[in-house]
């Protein structure tokens, strides 16, 4: 499977390299159970509370914290799989968010 994940973390911490091999554990799994047919690209954004608060304010206007976020690159109906069509001329990646 052709994917490129970005993991960056809001603060430093000991935890960032196990957390780091979980999280992309996880989005592999995702893509493999979706059965995702395209190389992708996937970024992730690890911060706290405040960090998440900071980014619900100024893209969603809600003032206080959440546990996710989530930003898709585009709208997919249920069941429909990103193409080809849908990569960046770019990089040749899927942005899926």
């Amino acid at each position: 499977m052709n994917v490129k994940i970005n993991i960056s973390f809001d603060h430093r911490s000991l935890l960032a390299v196990p957390v780091t091999r979980v999280v992309r554990q996880c989005i592999l799994a995702t893509l493999q159970e979706e059965k995702v047919p395209v190389p992708c690209e996937i970024n992730v954004l690890l911060t706290d509370d405040g960090g998440i608060h900071a980014i619900n304010l100024a893209t969603r206007q809600v003032d206080r914290p959440t546990d996710v976020l989530s930003f898709p690159e585009f709208e997919l109906t249920p069941g429909q799989l990103p193409g080809a069509e849908d990569a960046d001329p770019g990089t040749g990646y899927v942005p899926l968010g």
